[in-house]
């Protein structure tokens, strides 16, 4: 497939490095984050040996979808067994989740090979609230209004607005 990126977009606005719009991990999701820094920084320091690289079909299922974009687009980026299993934990089984990392990773570290380290410098706060993400997704990604947001594949038209929520007593009726 072939995709052509316009590089005279600007960055995204919704920030991964300002609290604000970010919902702090919970207690299971720190836990595997900082089992996953510190096997890659055991790793890297030589005192554990290599991780061997995940086949395919043993990726976490968004993880699966990252390694099938990049695959399928020819993307100029690479995830490390870290890396992928770091997506799990920040996207939580959501492909919206992972896509949106693919693209922030793609603007940040475009032709590298991405671990936990460079997840963790690209979202020091954890992941983006619930708020943050859709206004990322529905104003800057289907619009194709930011840096390698092409790779969005939803439509391209503004959100609807959302339903109300029924009470119990509409419920029943």
């Amino acid at each position: 497939m072939d995709i052509k990126i316009d590089r005279t977009k600007p960055r995204s606005t919704v920030s991964s490095r300002s609290q604000k719009n970010v919902e702090p991990m919970d207690k299971d999701q720190s836990e595997m984050f900082i089992k996953l820094v510190m096997a890659e920084a055991m790793e890297q320091k030589g005192d554990a040996k290599p991780l061997p690289p995940i086949a395919e079909e043993d990726l976490p299922f968004t993880s699966k979808v990252v390694a099938k974009r990049i695959e399928a687009l020819s993307l100029p980026i690479s995830f490390n067994t870290f890396g992928y299993l770091t997506i799990e934990v920040f996207a939580r089984g959501n492909p919206g989740r992972a896509v949106t990392i693919l693209i922030d990773c793609l603007t940040e570290y475009e032709g590298e090979e991405i671990g936990t380290n460079e997840l963790s410098k690209l979202y020091p706060w954890g992941f983006y609230t619930e708020e943050a993400l859709i206004e990322k997704i529905d104003y800057e990604f289907k619009p194709h209004e930011v840096l390698w947001s092409e790779i969005y594949q939803g439509r391209p038209e503004k959100p609807r607005p959302r339903r109300p929520k029924t009470t119990e007593t509409e419920a029943t009726l």
